[in-house]
């Protein structure tokens, strides 16, 4: 019956417990496989995840690289609107300003006056719009804030007169 095995292997007791004993050692050494596996795959996955993150930083970093030039873009074209928008809007004509050329809006008092900002139609008013327009924009603070209704129509690409007149708007 009960034999001492010095090799547990090669031992075979009647009763079993051997058995149980090489079951559990291969199934102990399968799940310290099946653990470094597990284990190996987690290092792989967090390499792969090391990887993605690094790759996705890249691409956050590109894009908000990216996003800056056309920030800086739109700001240029901004600046160079708002210089055509200081320029007469038609040629001189034979008739004179209804309003003298050089007539000037009162200058600015914020604890007398509201701000404003206008949308006109140079060809409405028999044309008194456009000598609206020219006033306004020698007065400094209105020279901004008075837009020509059909170029801000027009003019809607990015860094356009839409654009000026909305960063008008929000000021």
């Amino acid at each position: 019956g009960n034999v001492s095995c010095v090799n547990t292997l090669r031992c075979q007791r009647s009763d079993g417990a051997d058995s149980e004993f090489l079951n559990s050692a291969s199934v102990s050494g399968a799940s310290k496989n099946t653990d470094d596996a597990q284990r190996e795959e987690l290092e792989k996955a967090g390499r792969r995840g090391d990887e993605e993150t690094i790759q996705q930083e890249r691409l956050r970093a590109e894009a908000e690289r990216k996003r800056k030039e056309r920030l800086a873009e739109i700001a240029t074209k901004q600046q160079k609107t708002r210089q055509e928008m200081l320029e007469p809007d038609e040629a001189p004509s034979t008739t004179p300003n209804r309003y003298g050329d050089q007539f000037r809006l009162p200058d600015f008092d914020a604890a007398r006056h509201v701000p404003v900002l206008g949308l006109i139609n140079p060809t409405s008013g028999a044309k008194a719009g456009t000598d609206i327009l020219n006033v306004c924009k020698r007065t400094p603070h209105l020279q901004n804030r008075f837009f020509n209704i059909l170029n801000v129509v027009k003019d809607q690409k990015p860094g356009g007169r839409l654009d000026i007149f909305r960063i008008e708007l929000l000021a």
